[in-house]
């Protein structure tokens, strides 16, 4: 008799510490100080953040009005925790992350975001960060601010591992590593060369022509200009071909098309009837975009209407403006 509550005290000791069957361990959270995969950083920060920011923040986080199902995706920390039934993300295991089953909508019950599902690449990213390990830089436990005092701190986090927030420096130039005399030739080949891929051979004068003239002004060029640019035989003939194109005026037109289409510019449509003048505008538009205008103030001028410095130039409205 004594033997055999032995055995039953240590069967219910074994099923008391043993964890059940889909019990799920959190995501990794490295220790203070560890430092996170760069590159698991970066996608985190191009593909994971802005996409819990834009869909998910507005119930998970500490801004929320209400906080839905006690779980925090503003922070690794509140990520690591879960909400109010376990973890969320199991790291290095999609299929048993609650979150992938929740962005799948596998389940009617269990659907997140609830308005909108999202895209198939979106969903798949989160797969790729999950099977990661699932990456997250955020150390910081958010509090309940503005949004103009948390984006400072976002924007020095972005700094961190997105290149177009860190500061211009001058980068030594590979060397010995291509025959062109283009410092960009030189850094692409050097990468070439890091990925054991090798670069196709020159193209033929007649291509390259082509190419900048398809390039820069979206038109090819005249048999002409071929003949011309093939009996140039200066070293420099190919930088004087793309000094010429960028001093024309069908340059500014190929690019202000880029502009406009954002702006939805149209004449008219089958839905509307274009505003008196509005040619004048597009024109605006090719002429900044020849004279080379600011950005800033070619972006304020169309916001206000407004030209500080000549009377003479219209405004975006295409009515002359006040000095």
């Amino acid at each position: 008799m004594p033997r055999r509550i032995l055995f039953l005290s240590i069967l219910l000791l074994a099923a008391a510490t043993r964890p059940a069957v889909g019990d799920e361990q959190p995501a990794a959270q490295p220790a203070p100080g560890e430092a996170v995969d760069p590159a698991g950083v970066e996608f985190f920060e191009k593909q994971i953040r802005p996409v819990l920011a834009e869909h998910c923040f507005g119930c998970h986080s500490v801004r929320a009005i209400k906080i839905r199902g006690g779980l925090l995706l503003d922070s690794r920390q509140g990520v690591v925790k879960g909400g109010e039934g376990g973890a969320v993300v199991v790291a290095g295991k999609p299929e048993q992350s609650r979150l992938i089953e929740a962005i799948r909508w596998t389940d009617p019950d269990f659907q997140m975001p609830p308005k909108k599902k999202l895209s198939p690449e979106q969903i798949e990213k989160f797969e790729q960060w999950i099977k990661q390990g699932a990456p997250d830089p955020r150390d910081a436990q958010p509090v309940k601010e503005s949004d103009a005092a948390t984006k400072p701190v976002i924007a020095e986090a972005a700094a961190k591992v997105l290149w177009v927030m860190k500061p211009v420096v001058q980068p030594e130039v590979p060397a010995g590593v291509t025959d062109s005399a283009n410092p960009i030739d030189a850094f692409v080949a050097a990468e070439y060369r890091s990925k054991g891929l090798t670069p196709v051979d020159r193209a033929i004068k007649p291509a390259l022509l082509r190419r900048v003239y398809l390039d820069l002004i979206g038109i090819p060029p005249s048999p002409a200009e071929q003949e011309a640019f093939l009996n140039d035989t200066s070293p420099d003939a190919y930088e004087t071909v793309v000094d010429h194109l960028l001093a024309g005026e069908q340059h500014g037109v190929r690019y202000a098309r880029h502009w406009l289409d954002v702006l939805r510019y149209a004449d008219a449509d089958e839905r509307m009837i274009a505003a008196q003048g509005i040619y004048l505008w597009r024109d605006w538009i090719i002429n900044s975009l020849n004279d080379d205008v600011p950005y800033d103030q070619f972006v304020r001028a169309q916001l206000t209407g407004y030209r500080s410095t000549e009377r003479t130039q219209m405004s975006a409205t295409g009515y002359r403006s006040k000095a």
